[in-house]
């Protein structure tokens, strides 16, 4: 079976993520309201960039640090194409209503 730690741990990571979700989500909205743009689900994109950054960490820590500027790279472009997604998905919807 794939389990791994406690339950306790497992709430407790949950929690955290939780958390930096939020702080995310605020900070997102408030660079899109900056640039006059909207995100479609702030916080659904939020927990999206926050998951991906978890799951790229997780694995860098078993990569030699020569591939470090490498993930940053790709971890940078995809946290832009999931923001670039989010505000074309917002651009659509309100031209639809």
């Amino acid at each position: 079976e794939g389990t791994v730690g406690s339950d306790a741990f497992k709430q407790a990571v949950d929690r955290e993520l939780m958390f930096f979700e939020e702080e995310l989500r605020i900070y997102l909205v408030r660079i899109a309201a900056a640039d006059k743009a909207t995100l479609h689900e702030p916080a659904l994109v939020a927990r999206a960039i926050t998951r991906l950054v978890f799951a790229i960490g997780a694995t860098a820590m078993d990569l030699p640090p020569e591939r470090d500027e490498e993930l940053i790279r790709q971890l940078t472009e995809m946290v832009r194409m999931i923001i670039a997604g989010s505000r074309t998905v917002a651009r659509v919807a309100a031209r639809e209503s």
